[in-house]
């Protein structure tokens, strides 16, 4: 399957059964139902997988018009703002999917939790999220708390790796599922679907579409006579007895729908969504909300993070503080952010949290933890050690590309710290994602550094493309290395050739055999992103030949914009004084790209007084504007 970055969602709604409502409010003083009793019931349904709960809904209860039915999941990727923004309006949701942190599916479709709260904040879907009197959420987890089940952490994040899901996500699941930090899937999806009277999901694993299908169609046989006065009766509950007390909850158990699922061994739950004045939903939302003022913001913030379950709104903090970081704050502002870092408990229990977490997780809290005001020698000696650990064992592909966007985000030589001994183990020298990450740390350590380079010259060619990366990474290409750079030059694997020229590029080695072997690559080479590579290091060539000239001028008409672009920068930069090139020079203005055209229009203003006259004459009549452009 493939790499799902986003969520999906499906949610499947089941009605009460026909006695426990009953048997609910018989001795009630409820008021005439009449004014719900004409209107027809929506049935929504959000099919990310298995559709075999909502054709039992259907199947059941299609033959009765008092009820119609809306699938949400149609169309394109965009299909869910499409939802909420038609005002559609929901009796009841089913959702059906894998869930795993998002709702997911063969669909294709997905709908992630955080889109849910979002959307929630926003009061902008309520008619798909508020105004259901029962959802149904299928899928495993989706309202499970930090209980133990039967299956162990990693046996959990490899399912959702198996599942498709990326990494870095797959882990923040499992820590929001068993550890500490990040919040339970209950409490998030009570907040997703506020003032709901009869939310059910699974607390671990759930059964699959044609398990729980049957069981649909079995328990819809019971109550489907009355289940559109159920509907009434609980839009009655919705409508006057929020917030809702124990009482009322406790006899809106649906023992019924429970009693099927317990009996085939899954872990059913109840639940329902919090009211809109919950205090603590409301500042979770006035910190997602981008729309009010940081001061306020930051103010629900630190609030949060003083309770007790400071822990769980962490990732919430560390979306904030990453905002923020982007963001140049004023005084009243950086006062706010300020109280936040004064926080000892919270950046202790930071603290202790990031050696009992995965790396990614440790690197990204450690991060968070600096921000806060914990000292870098605090911190780094752990997220040091768990990343050791990772390269010493040697990375995966998925692994080291996991890296390199955390350290795009937050540069690793900030925090990371390592040494020769520390990461000299087999596995690491002949892992070429592991000595791609050395090159991420910076480290200036002389026999790391010494061994890097003795490897260029051994090294399989598999791991040649990321030596090389780690070497100009660490600037520790130097000028010794130019026999083996020259050598890959001729490699089949084009990044390595690409990454050979820049280093090439790097040390500055600019005499006569490595411009003439650059050249010969150029004349063979048909990989745009060689040719890119071979074309900017003209740029830096401090001298001129006429075999530079000649094939600078050949290379103005190559078909690639980017090789036209450094071709004609290079050229820019030059004393000329061959007519063929003033030729060619004059021709690159008619050309459709922009930087191509400025940088052969500046490379004729340099050189003004020496194009030929007959040029001269069809610059001014062809391009008037460049003409007064070169020669003013």
């Amino acid at each position: 399957m493939k790499k799902i970055m986003l969520s999906l969602v499906v949610v499947f709604a089941i009605g009460l059964s026909s006695y426990f409502l009953k048997d609910t409010f018989q001795n009630e003083n409820i008021t005439e139902l009449s004014s719900y009793a004409g209107e027809q019931k929506n049935i929504c349904s959000i099919t990310i997988n298995s559709d075999d709960e909502i054709k039992s809904f259907r199947q059941k209860l299609s033959g009765d018009n008092r009820f119609k039915f809306t699938e949400l999941a149609v169309g394109d990727e965009r299909w869910f703002d499409r939802a909420c923004n038609q005002n559609i309006q929901c009796d009841v949701l089913v959702i059906s999917g894998h869930f795993g942190g998002t709702f997911f599916g063969e669909s294709g479709y997905h709908l992630s939790l955080s889109e849910l709260e979002t959307k929630s904040c926003s009061r902008k879907c309520t008619g798909i999220l508020e105004k259901p009197k029962e959802v149904y959420l299928f899928g495993c987890n989706t309202l499970a708390g930090k209980e133990p089940d039967a299956r162990t952490p990693e046996e959990y994040l490899q399912v959702l790796l198996a599942d498709g899901l990326e990494r870095s996500f797959a882990e923040r699941v499992v820590e929001a599922r068993y550890g500490p930090s990040g919040e339970k899937n209950i409490s998030r999806m009570e907040r997703s679907f506020p003032g709901v009277p009869a939310i059910y999901g699974f607390c671990e694993k759930a059964p699959l579409g044609k398990e729980s299908g049957p069981i649909v169609k079995s328990y819809l046989s019971t109550v489907s006579d009355g289940y559109f006065d159920q509907l009434n009766k609980l839009e009655h509950v919705q409508k006057t007895m929020q917030p809702y007390s124990m009482d009322t909850l406790g006899k809106l158990s649906n023992t019924n729908l429970a009693s099927r699922f317990t009996a085939i061994g899954r872990c059913f739950k109840q639940t329902n969504g919090i009211g809109t004045d919950n205090d603590i939903a409301n500042r979770i939302c006035s910190v997602r909300n981008t729309n009010n003022s940081i001061e306020a913001r930051a103010a629900d913030l630190d609030y949060l993070l003083r309770s007790k379950q400071n822990l769980g709104y962490i990732e919430l903090c560390n979306d904030f503080f990453n905002e923020m970081s982007k963001v140049k704050l004023n005084p009243a502002q950086a006062q706010a952010i300020a109280q936040i870092k004064n926080n000892d408990s919270l950046k202790n229990d930071l603290a202790g949290l990031i050696d009992k977490v995965t790396f990614f997780l440790a690197y990204d809290y450690a991060t968070l933890g600096v921000q806060l005001g914990l000292p870098v020698t605090q911190v780094s000696p752990t997220v040091s050690k768990s990343f050791i650990k990772m390269v010493t064992k040697g990375l995966t592909q998925e692994e080291i590309n996991l890296m390199i966007n955390s350290d795009f985000r937050n540069p690793f030589k900030n925090l990371i710290r390592i040494d020769y001994a520390s990461v000299d183990t087999a596995k690491t020298w002949e892992n070429g994602s592991s000595i791609e990450a050395i090159g991420l740390t910076g480290t200036k350590d002389p026999q790391i550094i010494s061994r890097l380079q003795n490897l260029l010259s051994t090294a399989p060619t598999t791991i040649k493309r990321q030596l090389l990366k780690a070497l100009t990474r660490l600037e520790a290409v130097t000028a010794s290395l130019k026999k083996p750079l020259i050598e890959m030059l001729y490699e089949t694997d084009y990044d390595i050739r690409a990454n050979s020229v820049q280093a090439l590029e790097q040390i500055q080695t600019y005499d006569e055999q490595v411009v003439n072997e650059i050249i010969s690559l150029m004349n063979r080479e048909q990989n745009q992103w060689v040719l890119k590579k071979a074309s900017l290091y003209f740029v830096g060539v401090p001298f001129d030949t006429p075999a530079i000239q000649e094939h600078l001028t050949k290379s103005l008409k190559h078909s690639s914009a980017e090789v036209r672009q450094y071709t004609s920068q290079a050229l820019g930069n030059r004393n000329l004084k061959e007519p063929f090139v003033f030729e060619a020079l004059v021709q690159c203005l008619a050309d459709q790209n922009a930087s191509v055209h400025d940088n052969c229009r500046y490379g004729l203003k340099r050189n003004s007084t020496k194009i030929p006259k007959d040029l001269v004459a069809h610059i001014q009549s062809q391009y008037p504007q460049d003409y007064s452009y070169i020669f003013k």
